[in-house]
């Protein structure tokens, strides 16, 4: 396994990825324009965003991604949508890939997050394996990479995961990072 930073070249690959290995959450529901949206903004603002991709036989078989303003976050992800991916979504609603409440509560949930934030942190907004590689050690190596990363760069470093995610709980536990609050049907943990 190798780990290097996520590339331009990777985006249409890793957005597949992404949906087969989160297929319920929003952003996978939306679709993969919308997810190539969100890799794009990620590379193009190298100064708040950090983003690795784990690899095996030069496949990607991990991504993860954090921020240190996920309101600027949210705002480049919007900016690199234009209308095609405003037409996405609209034609993903219709066509009931998702519930449009699905998304307004993801909205409502990042702004609820980012009050709970202190200054100076950085949050992980997408952190994911590949089904095969699953307890092979990808997340964590990831993981710690990005811990490394933000060390004397930031405070406090922010996860959220669903309240039912108990496997994810226990892996943030094993990280390091501790239960903070519960916001919605997530629980936030800081590092």
């Amino acid at each position: 396994m190798k780990i290097r930073q996520l590339r331009e070249s990777d985006i249409s690959k890793l957005s597949l990825l992404h949906i087969q290995s989160l297929p319920h959450t929003v952003s996978s529901k939306i679709g993969k324009f919308y997810l190539e949206c969100i890799y794009k903004s990620v590379i193009k603002n190298k100064k708040n965003n950090f983003s690795l991709v784990a690899t095996n036989n030069k496949h990607i078989i991990g991504v993860i991604v954090a921020t240190t303003s996920l309101p600027i976050f949210q705002s480049d992800v919007k900016k690199e949508l234009f209308l095609i991916g405003y037409m996405q979504i609209f034609i993903s609603l219709v066509s009931r890939k998702y519930f449009l409440i699905e998304l307004i509560k993801r909205v409502k949930f990042e702004n609820q997050l980012t009050k709970q934030y202190m200054d100076k942190y950085a949050t992980i907004v997408i952190l994911f394996t590949d089904v095969k590689f699953r307890k092979k050690g990808v997340a964590t190596k990831l993981t710690k990479e990005t811990i490394k990363f933000y060390k004397g760069k930031v405070d406090n470093i922010y996860v959220d995961t669903l309240i039912n995610n108990h496997t994810a709980q226990k892996f943030y536990k094993s990280m390091g990072f501790s239960k903070i609050n519960k916001v919605d049907s997530s629980i936030l943990f800081k590092k």
